[in-house]
C-alpha cells in the first residue's frame, strides 16, 4: 500500500505557437492556476501543427525549439555500478559528481513555468525517485509543460517508491516506466554492487506489470549489454519476464559519456572513423547473431510504433558496430527539440557534450536560448558525426520524421 501526500494545487502553462519564437513566450501567471485535467488525446492531436513544422524544419538543417524534456533530478545513486554508468571511466567521475547543489522544488516550479509545452518529460538521474520530491516534480511538470507521457527511468532499488510514483503521480498522462537491468540473479546483483538488486527489481515488475492498464503504465525492462556474458543473460532474462508482460529491450554500452564528466567542456563524440565505441569486446560473429535473436524478438512480440522504435535503434546499433556505417542517421535534435536539464541547472549540449550553455538557476530560459552560445552549440551538433545512445537517438528518429522514413525504407 502506497503512503498518501498531498500536493499543491497546480495549473498550466503558456502553450507556445510558435516554438521557434521564445521572446512571446509568456511566463504563466501562478495566480490564474486551476488543475489541469484535459484529455491527452486532444493535447496530441493539437500538437500535431507544431510536431509536423518542427520536422520540416529539421529537413531544413534548421532551428527549432524545446518539445521534449530530459530532466535529470539528480546525479546522487544508491547504486555503485559500472555497467549502467557504461565504463570505469564514468563510474569514478559519477562517484566525484557534486551532489549539492540540486534545485529546489521552487526552483524547478520557476524554471518549468518559463518552458514551453513539452510532448514528453523523461526524469532521470542518478536515481530520480531518491529525491524526496519526486511525485510532486511530476504534477509540477504536467501543471506548466502539459506532456503527453510521462518517461521515468528508475533502477528499482526502491520498489514502493517506484510504485508510488505510478499510483500518485498525475493518473491521466501516460507513463513509460524503464526499469535498468544487466541480467539475471547474480550477473545483475554483482554490476549494481548490491545483492539485493534483482530481487527488489523483480518485486517491482511484480508489483506494477497487471496494474499497467489500471496505472496507464508501460514497464520496459532496459538491459544493458556490456560484454558477452550479458548477451548470454539476454535470452535468460526474456523467459523471466515473458509471463509478466512487460517489454524487454536492449542497449549496447558505450565507453564513456559526457553526462557524468566531473569536468565541463568535454566531449566524446562519436568520430567517422569510429562511429560507437563500446566498453566491452565483442566478435562480430557472435554480434551478428545476438541482432539477430533480438530482431527475431521485436518482430514477433511487438506491433506499430514500439516496434518501429525499437527497430530503429537495432538497425543502427548493428550498422554502426558490424559495419561503421552511419545508418540510419537523422539529423540530430539536441539544443532544439531536445532539451536536457542537469541538477544544478545547467543546459549541456548533449550526452555526449558537456559544453553548458546556460544555468537555469542563474538565467532566464530565453536569455539562455537565444544567446550566441546556445548557437554556437547548435551549429556543433548539426556537425557531429552522430552518435547511437537511446535516449538521443529517439528524439532525432521522431522529430525528423526519420523514424517514419525508415519504416518506408525497409
Amino acid at each position: 500500500m502506497s503512503v498518501k501526500h498531498s500536493l499543491p494545487i497546480i495549473g498550466n502553462s503558456h502553450e507556445a505557437n510558435d516554438p521557434a519564437e521564445f521572446d512571446s513566450i509568456t511566463p504563466s501567471n501562478s495566480a490564474n492556476l486551476v488543475p489541469n485535467r484535459s484529455s491527452v488525446t486532444l493535447r496530441t492531436l493539437g500538437r500535431a501543427p507544431r510536431f509536423l513544422w518542427a520536422v520540416g524544419r529539421h529537413r531544413l538543417k534548421g532551428d527549432v525549439g524545446p518539445h521534449s524534456l530530459t530532466h535529470t533530478t539528480t546525479f546522487k545513486c544508491n547504486y555503485h555500478c559500472k555497467e549502467i554508468c557504461d565504463s570505469p571511466l564514468v563510474h569514478q567521475a559519477m562517484q566525484k559528481k557534486p551532489n549539492g547543489h540540486d534545485l529546489t522544488t521552487e526552483e524547478i516550479r520557476d524554471i518549468y513555468r518559463q518552458l514551453p509545452s513539452m510532448d514528453y518529460v523523461r526524469f532521470t538521474g542518478g536515481e530520480p525517485t531518491l529525491r524526496k520530491d519526486f511525485i510532486e516534480l511530476s504534477h509540477l511538470a504536467e501543471a506548466h509543460l502539459r506532456p503527453i507521457f510521462f518517461h521515468m527511468t528508475t533502477n528499482a532499488s526502491m520498489p514502493e517508491r517506484v510504485i508510488q510514483f505510478a499510483e500518485e503521480r498525475p493518473r491521466h498522462v501516460p507513463l513509460d516506466l524503464m526499469i535498468s537491468m544487466d541480467g539475471i540473479d547474480e550477473k545483475h546483483c554483482q554490476s549494481r554492487h548490491n545483492r539485493f538488486a534483482f530481487e527488489r527489481c523483480m518485486e517491482t515488475v511484480k508489483a506494477l506489470s497487471a496494474r499497467q492498464k489500471e496505472l496507464k503504465t508501460n514497464i520496459r525492462v532496459n538491459q544493458t549489454i556490456a560484454d558477452s556474458e550479458g548477451i548470454e543473460h539476454y535470452r535468460k532474462l526474456h523467459q523471466v519476464l515473458k509471463p509478466f508482460q512487460v517489454r524487454h529491450q536492449i542497449v549496447m554500452a558505450y565507453n564513456a559519456s559526457a553526462t557524468y564528466a566531473v569536468e565541463r567542456d568535454k566531449t566524446y563524440a562519436p568520430s567517422r572513423e569510429e562511429l560507437f565505441t563500446p566498453v566491452g569486446k565483442f566478435e562480430k560473429s557472435e554480434l551478428n547473431a545476438f541482432f539477430t535473436e533480438v530482431q527475431a524478438d521485436i518482430q514477433s512480440e511487438l506491433n506499430g510504433p514500439e516496434r518501429w522504435i525499437q527497430q530503429y535503434y537495432l538497425d543502427g546499433i548493428r550498422e554502426r558496430m558490424l559495419r561503421n556505417e552511419p545508418s540510419p542517421n537523422p539529423s540530430c535534435v539536441a539544443l532544439s527539440s531536445h532539451l536536457r536539464i542537469f541538477p544544478n541547472g545547467d543546459i549541456p549540449t548533449c550526452q555526449f557534450n558537456s559544453h553548458v550553455v546556460g544555468n537555469l538557476r542563474n538565467q532566464s530560459f530565453r536569455e539562455i536560448w537565444n544567446s550566441d552560445l546556445r548557437k554556437t552549440q547548435f551549429r556543433w551538433v548539426k556537425g557531429c558525426a552522430g552518435c547511437w545512445a537511446g535516449c538521443e537517438v529517439q528524439p532525432s528518429a521522431a522529430y525528423t520524421g526519420d523514424l517514419l522514413l525508415h519504416q518506408l525504407r525497409s
